[in-house]
């Protein structure tokens, strides 16, 4: 499938992302699976190892998930679909002085 424009790169990256932070409970469970097994040492470090990878992952997933969203209120699709007076108001009121 091919995607014009940054709004559909941004749509497909939250798709892609999504997927994939919905799959992350199969290498939970397996990681649980295997900890509760018997373990050699060397496997055991491997499997915690793996686990803290785990963990960054959600996060990582998580905060790409974040900014794909607000991105997406920002691309040229949005904008052009926005009537001159919108532009103009949204133009006007992001450089007016908050603190009057």
């Amino acid at each position: 499938m091919y995607y014009k424009g940054v709004y559909c790169t941004v749509g497909r990256v939250i798709e892609v992302f999504t997927t994939q932070q919905g799959d992350l409970w199969l290498f939970d469970e397996q990681l649980r699976r295997w900890e509760r097994g018997t373990l050699t040492p060397a496997q055991r470090r491997e499997v915690e190892r793996l686990a803290g990878q785990m963990l960054q992952l959600h996060e990582v997933i998580s905060a790409i998930l974040r900014l794909a969203e607000q991105l997406q209120e920002r691309t040229i699709e949005k904008v052009v679909a926005k009537s001159d007076v919108e532009l103009g108001l949204e133009t006007l009121l992001s450089g007016w002085p908050t603190d009057l």
